[in-house]
């Protein structure tokens, strides 16, 4: 597929694009962004591609250092910490929203992602992996449909957070992998139950989440 963009708003394609870079793992927590760079890969002009950078640098996603460029943010140990505890807070809203209405279908289709990421991580498919990982993520909140809780939701899912199963090498990789599968097997098996205690301590668990 081509990188190339083109249409309208060509400032927010770029912004949208270089996200799910970020969030894909397709770009690093530290690695520079150049403008040259970007308008080449996305076939554009360097106005659209300094805006969406503007955009990324203002929502906390990367930083500007004076006369060397753009980076993408690393979060110390206690900033991650942080912004896990959101992530369960908002996975866990989202589920309370939607966990009286789920039928049949909703569990197989939670349950087919699962099985795309067992599968995935069978045969080394890192990237595909993600993608299902990613997936039933965003299941909880879109079927919860409340635009305040997606639109943050949105702009923390493509924080440049580290990718466990992609610095691991080996079978660490596999590992954690088969970890985090078997983890998202059990939350779907507290939400059939409606154990809302479990759900927590399960996302809790899954994120790994301290309280001090």
């Amino acid at each position: 597929m081509s990188d190339k963009i083109e249409g309208n708003l060509l400032k927010d394609q770029v912004y949208e694009r270089l996200a799910k870079m970020i969030s894909n793992a397709e770009l690093m927590p530290g690695d520079r962004l150049t403008e040259a760079q970007i308008a080449e890969k996305f076939g554009v002009s360097f106005t659209p591609v300094r805006e969406a950078l503007i955009k990324l640098n203002s929502d906390g996603i990367i930083h500007k250092i004076p006369h060397k460029g753009f980076y993408i943010n690393k979060y110390n140990d206690k900033e991650i910490n942080e912004i896990y505890q959101v992530f369960v807070n908002i996975q866990e809203l989202a589920i309370q929203l939607i966990i009286n209405k789920l039928t049949e279908s909703d569990f197989l289709e939670q349950e087919s992602i699962i099985n795309d990421m067992e599968k995935a991580c069978n045969s080394n498919d890192y990237k595909s992996y993600l993608f299902s990982n990613h997936k039933i993520h965003d299941y909880y909140i879109y079927k919860a449909d409340n635009k305040f809780l997606t639109s943050i939701y949105k702009k923390i899912s493509i924080m440049p957070m580290p990718i466990f199963y992609f610095v691991a090498e080996g079978d660490k990789c596999i590992e954690n992998m088969q970890k985090n599968i078997s983890e998202h097997r059990l939350i779907v098996k507290l939400i059939k139950e409606k154990d809302l205690d479990g759900i927590r301590k399960a996302l809790i668990n899954h994120y790994g989440v301290t309280y001090d």
